[in-house]
């Protein structure tokens, strides 16, 4: 369950709170993830099942915060109905009039919206801008650094949307 606690437009504007269940050696935890409007995790409270073991280093210590993160972002951003549901309220025409309108604010947090929910949603962000603005790659990459400057691209989902590509094979230097 995802708790909205503030919407800043500068950043993701998919902050909460997302309860998740994990087991440790056979014993019953919840893991409440607090996840700020820059995307990353500023919060985590692990509980035992009542009448299990406690909570020790052991616990902690089996936690992937990495994936936790991932998962709930993507828990936050479907909440929200997902990619597919950003796609659904961005209409043809809306589409349209951000690109004719150019790198202006509103149409970089436009932007910033597809490349989030792109990266939470394991899709190659820059061919998400690309497709549902229907621009060029060179402009939509120029748009994305242009929305990352401007604030609503997160540094955290930047750097996650940095290690997609697209189903290109990656270029590996001479002597790898």
């Amino acid at each position: 369950m995802t708790t909205e606690r503030h919407n800043d437009a500068r950043a993701t504007g998919i902050s909460g709170t997302v309860t998740t269940e994990i087991k440790v050696d056979g014993a019953a935890y919840t893991v409440e993830i607090g996840i700020d409007a820059d995307a990353r995790v500023e919060s985590v409270k692990v509980t035992s099942a009542p009448g299990g073991p406690p909570v020790t280093g052991t616990v902690f210590r089996a936690l992937r915060l990495q994936e936790l993160q991932r998962a709930a972002l993507a828990r936050a951003l479907h909440g929200r109905g997902g990619m597919p549901a950003l796609l659904e309220t961005l209409t043809a025409e809306e589409a349209e009039l951000t690109r004719l309108r150019g790198p202006v604010p509103s149409s970089l947090e436009t932007t910033g919206r597809i490349y989030t929910a792109a990266v939470v949603s394991r899709l190659d962000p820059a061919k998400q801008v690309e497709t549902v603005l229907k621009m060029p790659r060179s402009t939509a990459i120029r748009w994305i650094r242009l929305s990352k400057d401007a604030g609503y691209i997160s540094p955290a989902v930047a750097a996650a949307g940095q290690t997609m590509r697209s189903g290109r094979p990656r270029r590996l230097p001479a002597g790898e």
